[in-house]
């Protein structure tokens, strides 16, 4: 041990010697150098902490630093190659706690680095599927009745990342609760006086549907606030399928010239977001000022990267549960883009893969429940609209949604 960690003072000794010194402009070669440093102080110590058998390889460059989803967006992922799409499982990369003794069992031989990191690799599968299990189980409580759904509405519950998560993903699996009457009287004491602002939404978000402008339909959703919960839910739910409507064609740029045109759409959505600076200058002045920025425009992509990374995994939620992800508020922007508990995306593709099957053939639980859901769905809309134009013009707006970003799942 004392001559791995000589060798790796030394491999720290070589970074930090090869740094720059800082100049006052803070250049983003010395920004990226001392970044770098960070990071292998902060892997290494993981690596060493945790037991990982390939801490070294950190050193080398060729070990990944630890991260809890690695369905994070990038701008590099896509340089004209096929990225992961939504529907393919991805591996997480948590390093486990484990410690585990460095001999095989039986034979007693020293185990190697690559049985050490399948052994943990297949434990931690286990305990993925075993949460799973634990999930599905609640389908036994039965649908999820209005009551509870008000209360989750009106004070979002403090749960540790791993609870919400399973509560959250247990009432995907229960499915809500009709008869319609029920939501009607628990919801509308909630109904808003205004209509404006979910009107005036529905409208763009209608005439960016047929000018098909993937820019203004990011702009429409980051500049559309939200309130408190239950004065903003009706609006939240609009805004949610809108996201889901960006993921869509986000990611259906794939393949040659997809990392193109992400990093042209972050320059010109840059330049739209500090227009006073960028209005009259000519292309030659926008790529000298943009120079200029260049710390800025790291900052912004890096932020981009995270809401990104939320729009994707809410699109891929909706994608494989269906209606049930617009109705429960767990399923947003804000919780989606969140560090979420270990192994929270491989949670998912187990729980897709393990979903309950339904009696008729082909079909599995969510199929059997979607319908269910979107009466709830309607429901709900009407009964937290300010009034019968609303509520028509909104009805209206789900049942063009389910036509164009239809889910994987099915109705009866």
């Amino acid at each position: 041990m004392e001559q791995t960690l000589t060798k790796l003072s030394g491999r720290l000794s070589e970074y930090v010697e090869s740094l720059p010194d800082p100049s006052e402009a803070d250049s983003p070669r010395t920004k990226n150098a001392w970044q770098r440093l960070l990071e292998i102080l902060v892997g290494v110590s993981e690596r060493i902490v945790d037991g990982h058998p390939d801490f070294l390889e950190l050193f080398r460059g060729n070990a990944p630093l630890p991260s809890d989803d690695d369905d994070t967006e990038s701008e590099s992922q896509h340089e004209d190659k096929t990225p992961a799409t939504s529907s393919q499982p991805v591996q997480d990369q948590d390093p486990e706690e484990d410690g585990a003794g460095e001999q095989s069992e039986g034979e007693g031989e020293v185990e190697t680095a690559s049985q050490r990191k399948e052994r943990r690799k297949a434990a931690a599968h286990g305990a993925v599927i075993k949460r799973a299990q634990k999930i599905i189980g609640v389908m036994a409580h039965g649908p999820v009745p209005a009551r509870d759904l008000a209360a989750e509405i009106a004070e979002e519950t403090k749960l540790v990342a791993e609870s919400m998560e399973d509560q959250a993903l247990g009432w995907l699996i229960r499915g809500f609760k009709n008869p319609a009457s029920t939501w009607t009287v628990t919801l509308t004491r909630w109904r808003r006086d205004a209509a404006a602002d979910t009107i005036s939404f529905l409208k763009t978000s209608h005439e960016l549907d047929l000018d098909a402008d993937l820019l203004k339909r990011d702009i429409h959703l980051s500049h559309s606030q939200a309130a408190t919960r239950t004065d903003t839910y009706l609006l939240d739910l609009i805004q949610k399928m809108e996201t889901i409507k960006f993921a869509s064609e986000w990611t259906a740029h794939t393949g040659p010239g997809a990392g193109k045109f992400k990093s042209d759409f972050n320059t010109a959505l840059f330049q739209r977001e500090h227009g006073a600076i960028f209005t009259h200058l000519s292309d030659r002045e926008k790529k000298a000022k943009m120079e200029e920025l260049s710390v800025d425009f790291q900052l912004f992509k890096k932020s981009r990267e995270e809401l990104i990374t939320s729009r994707n995994r809410l699109l891929l939620a909706y994608q494989n549960f269906g209606t049930g992800v617009l109705i429960h508020p767990f399923f947003s922007t804000k919780n989606l883009g969140q560090k979420r508990a270990k192994k929270f995306k491989s949670l998912l593709d187990v729980l897709i893969n393990l979903a309950p099957k339904s009696t008729t053939p082909n079909r599995t639980r969510f199929d059997d429940i979607e319908q269910r859901n979107r009466d709830v769905l309607y429901e709900i809309a009407t009964a937290l609209s300010s009034g019968d134009e609303e509520a028509e013009k909104i009805s209206t707006h789900i049942d063009d949604f389910f036509i164009r970003y239809p889910s994987k799942i099915r109705p009866l």
